[in-house]
């Protein structure tokens, strides 16, 4: 059985915020101080993920079976909120591909779009500039969250 992607729903919320939960932990929390590490379990947590799906957010699930092994979230149709991908699968092409779901998603949403933003961890720089995102600004830090502004510029095929 291969890995397959799939619009997220309410239902994947939990899964989602496990996997996320765990790679943040190894990843990225450790250059967080406490009120960033609060900040970023509350807005992943399962709840949190299941009412922002319920609303106005979408996003796309990668799964092995059952099992949540990648996650994008968009919010405002234009910014990425939450991607994330189980250690175990780094470097298998989740990231592109949920990527690519997630831009056809925002252009057939609104035709005129063209580009998605992120604020990423310090530690995933360099994943979101293998998918072709460019720093638009220096490292910043809100709410104890440290990230780095990123822009990257749809190239999705029309109909």
């Amino acid at each position: 059985m291969g890995i397959e992607c799939s619009p997220a729903r309410v239902k994947d919320a939990a899964g989602a915020s496990k996997m996320i939960q765990a790679v943040f932990a190894e990843f990225v929390a450790p250059g967080f101080a406490p009120e960033g590490v609060k900040t970023f379990l509350d807005f992943a947590s399962g709840s949190a993920i299941a009412y922002r799906l319920s609303g106005q957010g979408f996003g796309f699930v990668a799964k092995d079976g059952d099992r949540v092994v990648g996650y994008i979230e968009i919010r405002s149709n234009d910014h990425i909120c939450l991607m994330f991908v189980d250690r175990s699968y780094h470097r298998r092409g989740i990231c592109r591909n949920l990527l690519e779901l997630a831009a056809a998603e925002c252009v057939k949403r609104d035709a005129h779009k063209t580009e998605i933003t992120v604020h990423s961890s310090p530690f995933a720089v360099e994943a979101y500039q293998r998918l072709g995102f460019n720093q638009t600004a220096p490292e910043q830090k809100q709410d104890g969250i440290r990230f780095v502004p990123m822009r990257y510029s749809m190239d999705v095929k029309k109909e």
